[in-house]
């Protein structure tokens, strides 16, 4: 992650693939930047793309890799919207990873993590994922100080490169805390 051109870290999210396997995918493809795009030379992926949300004490979000400003965004597979796989998991406190949405069944690649607990989400975004580790806590706040009451980011938030990291590649005192 950057803000302006300055690397801040890495933000690590653990993945609910058995609880959510149909979203986390999607995600990974995204994260991989192996989506197929929408045939203009956009969406395949979160590398390079910008949080364009950044509500202290609520929430970043981002992914919208088609229009950059929070209405657009594509599924990997080229579809314009996911539908919502369940909503089994709660946004039960700060670093959840949950699908944006415009309502029911309209998901695609944009997502936000959660700055604390917002139970008034359960049930309309689905949770497939929690961020994992004292870095990726540290670059959240970093992130959260970056934003304003009416959304708009103070300075530009860049998702610099994104992918997949074995299970190896986590370390064990990275996870903690009841997902």
């Amino acid at each position: 992650m950057a803000i302006d051109s300055e690397r801040i870290g890495r933000v690590t999210i653990g993945l609910f693939g058995d609880t959510t396997p149909r979203t986390v995918q999607n995600f990974l493809r995204l994260a991989r930047n192996q989506g197929v795009g929408d045939g203009k030379g956009k969406g395949t992926g979160f590398r390079q793309s910008h949080s364009h949300r950044i509500i202290p004490k609520f929430m970043i979000q981002m992914g919208d890799i088609t229009a950059g400003d929070g209405t657009g965004g594509i599924c990997a597979d080229g579809r314009p919207r996911l539908p919502d796989e369940n909503f089994l998991v709660r946004h039960r406190g700060r670093g959840y990873v949950s699908m944006a949405n415009a309502g029911p069944h309209t998901g695609s690649s944009q997502f936000f993590i959660t700055f604390q607990e917002t139970p008034w989400l359960d049930g309309h975004h689905v949770v497939f994922g929690k961020i994992v580790g004292a870095e990726s806590e540290r670059v959240l706040a970093q992130l959260e100080a970056v934003g304003s009451a009416s959304g708009t980011p103070k300075r530009l938030v860049t998702i610099v490169d994104s992918g997949e990291l074995s299970p190896d590649g986590v370390q064990s005192d990275d996870v903690h805390g009841e997902l």
